[in-house]
């Protein structure tokens, strides 16, 4: 309660720091043992401070000198013996503690692997055929525009561009890597033509150039995106669409029964699992989560394939389930195309939400 009315020079002089000032003033006494409580109080509170400042500092040291060790692990034992240490059991807790940054462009892709057998060379060839059809785009007429593939995939390429993780700035027009992630997706459009530019590839190219040079960031794109989890979704294919989205709903059901029932249930309207689904497969999170914590999914992913999407995909939805039990509507605005990103930084740091993927793939039951 604030004292409603200004106080008298008279009182000013006899008030207590230990009682309200529109109160009589305590005796001497007890206003001197009240004031020794009082600076006690306050003096155990600046110690719990301090203490308190002391851990955060020794937490923050930890985990430096914690990343500092596994990056000398990766530098010093594995890249150097990678076919062997990445067979040994062992090995597959450091890229659940995070792949260094610095090292992400050649471990993710040697774990992402090259089966397509691109090269340089490959990438070269790509952007060049782009290029000459760009070329040609540019003497279309409006209506020879509307009727080609080409055109299309490069007017999407130029307007997605610059919406990849807005939040860095680097892709915008003008900006550092704004031309290597467009010569990225048209090289990979000229390269699989017969699917050209999809929306939501421009993100997932965007987290390979934020680590890698564009040649090897192709390379990594069109291997990844050939896996058979992000391909069904690349191409279509709704009968592999089907078989995910049932995979994908068991393993909800046995670890978040309730949401699972409310995420199928007639009250919420769904066609099928696969409209909610989509937006967070297509971009295999980039759309969502903040470049830090997609990176450390990825760091599993890359090592582990697509089974890893679905137990991180169920372990963010863990992590949202107290916004997923509204109408359609209200659960399209958290997963859908158009989701809040406000909606997801409520899901926790890094580590938050690599604990809950990390719980996903457990067999006890959540009790919610």
């Amino acid at each position: 309660m604030i004292d409603p009315l200004p106080v008298s020079k008279e009182k000013e002089a006899v008030l207590a720091r230990t009682r309200p000032s529109w109160l009589p003033p305590k005796c001497k006494k007890e206003e001197k043992r009240h004031l020794r409580e009082w600076e006690k109080m306050m003096s155990r509170s600046a110690e719990v401070e301090k203490r308190r400042a002391a851990k955060q500092l020794e937490q923050i040291e930890s985990s430096r000198q914690t990343k500092g060790s596994v990056a000398r692990i990766w530098e010093e034992h594995v890249l150097p013996d990678w076919d062997a240490t990445i067979r040994e059991p062992r090995t597959r807790e450091l890229w659940w503690r995070g792949v260094p940054s610095k090292d992400r462009s050649i471990v993710w892709s040697r774990a992402i692997g090259n089966d397509l057998e691109l090269s340089g060379s490959s990438y070269t060839a790509a952007l060049n055929r782009a290029k000459s059809a760009g070329q040609a785009i540019t003497n279309m007429s409006a209506e020879e525009k509307q009727n080609s593939k080409e055109a299309q995939w490069q007017s999407a390429i130029i307007r997605d561009v610059p919406a990849v993780f807005p939040e860095l700035g680097i892709f915008a027009q003008g900006s550092p890597l704004h031309d290597t992630l467009t010569d990225v997706l048209l090289a990979y459009s000229s390269y699989r033509a017969d699917v050209g530019y999809v929306y939501g590839m421009h993100s997932v190219a965007g987290l390979l150039v934020l680590n890698m040079d564009a040649a090897t960031a192709f390379t990594a794109l069109a291997n990844l995106l050939n896996r058979p989890l992000p391909l069904a979704y690349l191409i279509q294919d709704q009968s592999a669409i089907d078989r995910w989205s049932s995979l994908i709903l068991s393993t909800l059901k046995y670890k978040i029964p309730s949401l699972h029932d409310h995420l199928i249930s007639e009250r919420t309207g769904f066609r099928g699992a696969d409209e909610w689904l989509e937006p967070m497969l297509t971009t295999l999170f980039t759309s969502v989560l903040e470049v830090d914590t997609v990176s450390r999914i990825w760091d599993v992913y890359c090592f582990e394939g697509d089974r890893a999407l679905v137990r991180a995909l169920v372990g963010v939805l863990g992590a949202l389930e107290n916004r997923l039990y509204g109408s359609r509507e209200e659960i399209l605005r958290v997963l859908g195309w158009e989701a809040d990103k406000e909606a997801w930084r409520s899901i926790g740091s890094e580590e938050e939400v690599m604990a809950s993927v990390r719980a996903a793939g457990k067999m006890e039951k959540q009790t919610s």
